[in-house]
């Protein structure tokens, strides 16, 4: 191999690699959700300076500006995460019928969700 070969493979070592996208990744979000007939559809974006939640209840957006339901359970430390706002859309005949939206916690295993990953937050509103 010469030594200008050798340094294209070397810089293209070098470069972050190219991903294929395959034609479900080029329609929109909604496109997307809106595929999906029957099911549970999952989506995250990236939350706002600021913003946190307990994973399954609540979400703070500011000192004192919570959303959702708040357990006054004494045995409990709950910690308010930062991290990825997590929508779930339940489909149902062609229909959204219902929406949640986490912060904090981790996604369960569910193999049966289409999960859509990690999108802008503008595309999120679509």
């Amino acid at each position: 191999m010469q030594l200008s070969q050798r340094m294209i493979v070397v810089g293209a070592l070098l470069l972050p690699p190219v991903v294929v996208t395959d034609a479900q990744n080029t329609r929109s979000v909604a496109e997307q959700v809106q595929a999906v007939a029957d099911g549970t559809v999952r989506l995250s974006f990236e939350a706002r300076p600021g913003v946190c939640g307990n994973g399954s209840s609540w979400i703070r957006t500011g000192d004192r500006n919570y959303a959702g339901s708040w357990s006054s359970q004494r045995d409990l430390d709950v910690e308010c995460e930062a991290g990825s706002v997590r929508v779930v859309a339940e489909r149902l005949s062609g229909r959204t019928i219902a929406l949640r939206t986490n912060v904090g916690g981790r996604w369960r295993a569910n193999e049966r969700a289409v999960d859509l990953g990690t999108v802008s937050a503008a595309h999120a509103v679509e």
